[in-house]
């Protein structure tokens, strides 16, 4: 179970990362002793461009729609990950439930939520079937079934 968390984890990191497009740090480059030479000589200054028209400035603003459709398709990327996520832990939880049954001599039954903290357990016990109430506070046997009616809604 632990190694699929993580196993899911990571790949949304690694497909998080991609679709951010996360920046790689280059190699620094070493200048060459020509470059040194080059760098320590004095500037002249140059002369400044001329002023440009402010439509040639808007032509050359870069367009954020490519940036909002990625925004959007990251967004949708992450919120079906998060529902796949919790669906499997959903799964696995309920499965694991079952499994834990067959193997031991208490079974849990049937288990029915009465509110948010309170909670009716239908337990098997050597043969026998017992309910029994949970609360925040305790957790008490009501009583002993003996005889179960099943009924289908």
């Amino acid at each position: 179970m632990k190694k699929i968390i993580t196993t899911f984890s990571l790949l949304l990191c690694t497909f998080s990362l991609t679709l951010c497009g996360a920046p790689s740090d280059p190699a620094p480059i070493k200048a060459t002793p020509v470059e040194e030479t080059v760098r320590a000589t004095p500037l002249t200054p140059e002369p400044s461009p001329p002023i440009q028209e402010p439509t040639q400035i808007a032509d050359k603003l870069p367009s954020y729609e490519h940036a909002f459709i990625k925004m959007l398709l990251s967004l949708g990327a992450l919120l079906v990950l998060i529902f796949l996520t919790v669906w499997a832990l959903k799964r696995l939880s309920s499965g694991r439930l079952k499994f834990m049954n067959n193997a031991l001599a208490i079974k849990i039954l049937e288990k029915r939520s009465l509110s948010p903290k309170s909670v009716l357990y239908l337990v098997e016990v050597s043969g026998k079937k017992v309910l029994i109430a949970e609360s925040q506070l305790e957790i008490k046997r009501l009583m002993e079934v003996e005889e179960i009616i099943e009924t289908d809604q």
